[in-house]
């Protein structure tokens, strides 16, 4: 923006959002392979609130067009940082280098002017290479990495085989950054909220988990009201390496309904041993409104059980729809004596839907296939994961199935004398308000799934056997079913109302 022949002031980032909008790739389907979801500058600013971070010695981890970087020079003005800022950008894509010198220079003229150097070198290196082979101590780690798996024919395949999460490339850079952090620095970090939850992602928060003190978390309502086109839930978190926990350490929380003018938004504190119960596990849990913790808590007491207590079997359905290679065919497409398969959409509280017309949703599967098998006495889970999603589980009782499950189902099962009540009662248990808010806790927006289920905690078996046992079919009603549940947990009317605060009900 010129006028007179001389340049507005602009700031950082403001610059980067100008430079990324002239200059920045428009290509959404390479920006889709590489997963690049560039920073909004309110993203950028946002990250950066509340001050008390060495700047003098920054990554930026995966820096694309420099937004987090400018952000992070405007914050140190801000504050007033004392000290020279030195930053080393990482950005292997050649052409974002061109933009992201041009925003790096007007950075720097930017904090001259307001007396602060900032030096920046920029990297064109193969990172993945770089974290293994190389040793750092930055004192401000900075990253929103490639929000993509990788990919099963590449040569990252073998480097991924290197790190702790070998499936998806933002887990390495969270281990890369944990490894160039020095003790008592910081890592800022942009990224999906699947790494908390899964068996892909165990081992890397086995190791991430017991090294850093969670500080700010920031949450969004919303996929899509954070990145464009992004098919993920995404948080930013800061953490801090090597800083000492104590029974008081808390997490500054902020729950946001859009990125973009941040409003309305609600800020709290918890408690961080409440959001990561135990590091050493790996266990972290997710703060999707500020009082769904303490409502698990409780009534704690009256959730003695797991699945895993009940002697219940977790299994997935075992059709991956885009590979199974024996015979899954679209409606369109059935063959004679093919057997439906049970889809996510399928799954209603109040029963097993046969099938969905005029959607295109319907799917068969040959009668030969393997996958095909006859089970009795279940609870058919359906694992949503959008935020969107009224509910994260959706279940029903089928005492008896002859077919295909796909894998975005789970199903419970235990086929010992007497177990019908049961494996009602756990259905109905899993339709409930009190299974919906844990989910909430256990995995967010994420999809659901067995590791998840896992570690739900359930009523005794006597009164699961007892829920069943009044139950003549599937439930029709949430809140009748809410409302029996609070008899036979004798729970009194106060807390009741708080759970009931937080009703959703059933999709339809």
């Amino acid at each position: 923006m010129r006028i007179g022949g001389s340049e507005l002031e602009e700031t950082p980032t403001q610059f980067a959002t100008r430079m990324s909008a002239e200059h920045g790739s428009k290509n959404r389907e390479l920006n889709k392979q590489i997963g690049y979801f560039p920073t909004p500058d309110e993203g950028g600013r946002l990250l950066f609130e509340g001050g008390g971070l060495d700047f003098s010695f920054m990554a930026d981890l995966g820096a694309g067009e420099g937004m987090l970087t400018a952000a992070a020079v405007e914050a140190a003005i801000k504050c007033r940082f004392k000290k020279d800022i030195h930053c080393t950008l990482y950005e292997n894509q050649e052409s974002m280098i061109s933009t992201l010198r041009k925003v790096m220079l007007h950075t720097q003229s930017w904090a001259k002017k307001r007396g602060l150097t900032f030096r920046f070198n920029i990297k064109t290196v193969d990172l993945m290479d770089s974290f293994i082979n190389e040793m750092h101590s930055y004192t401000l780690v900075v990253s929103n990495p490639p929000f993509v798996r990788v990919p099963a024919d590449s040569d990252l395949k073998e480097q991924a085989k290197k790190f702790r999460c070998t499936t998806n490339l933002y887990g390495a850079f969270m281990e890369g950054a944990l490894k160039w952090t020095k003790e008592g620095g910081y890592l800022l970090l942009i990224t999906p909220t699947s790494w908390k939850n899964g068996a892909y992602f165990a081992k890397l928060r086995r190791h991430f988990l017991p090294q850093v003190k969670l500080e700010r978390i920031v949450s969004f309502r919303r996929r899509h009201n954070v990145f464009k086109n992004v098919q993920q839930d995404i948080e930013f978190t800061i953490w801090c390496k090597g800083k000492r926990l104590t029974t008081k350490s808390k997490v500054k929380v902020t729950l946001a309904e859009r990125l973009s003018k941040v409003e309305p938004y609600k800020k709290f504190e918890l408690l961080h041993q409440t959001l990561i119960p135990n590091p050493k596990k790996g266990r972290i849990l997710t703060p999707d409104h500020p009082e769904h913790l303490e409502l698990i808590r409780s009534i704690n007491g009256k959730f003695s059980q797991s699945l895993y207590d009940l002697s219940i079997n977790i299994l997935i359905g075992q059709v991956v729809m885009f590979r199974e290679k024996d015979g899954v065919v679209n409606s369109d497409q059935k063959r004679k004596n093919d057997f439906q398969l049970v889809r996510e959409h399928h799954v209603r509280p109040t029963g097993l839907l046969s099938r969905i017309e005029g959607r295109g949703l319907e799917q068969w599967i040959n009668k030969n296939s393997p996958n095909v098998s006859s089970r009795k006495n279940m609870a058919i889970c359906s694992r949503r994961g959008a935020k969107t999603d009224r509910r994260r589980l959706v279940s029903c009782y089928v005492s008896e199935h002859h077919g295909g499950i796909e894998n975005k189902v789970v199903y419970l099962e235990y086929n010992e004398k007497g177990s019908k009540n049961l494996m009602k009662g756990i259905s109905a248990f899993m339709n409930s308000t009190f299974a919906d808010i844990q989910i909430r806790c256990i995995c967010g927006g994420t999809m659901v799934n067995k590791g998840d289920l896992e570690r739900l905690r359930l009523p005794s078996r006597e009164i699961l056997v007892s829920l069943g046992r009044g139950m003549r079919n599937n439930p029709t009603d949430a809140k009748k079913l809410d409302n029996k549940l609070q008899r036979l947990l004798d729970l009194d009317d106060e807390d009741f109302t708080k759970w009931m605060e937080h009703y959703t009900p059933w999709k339809g």
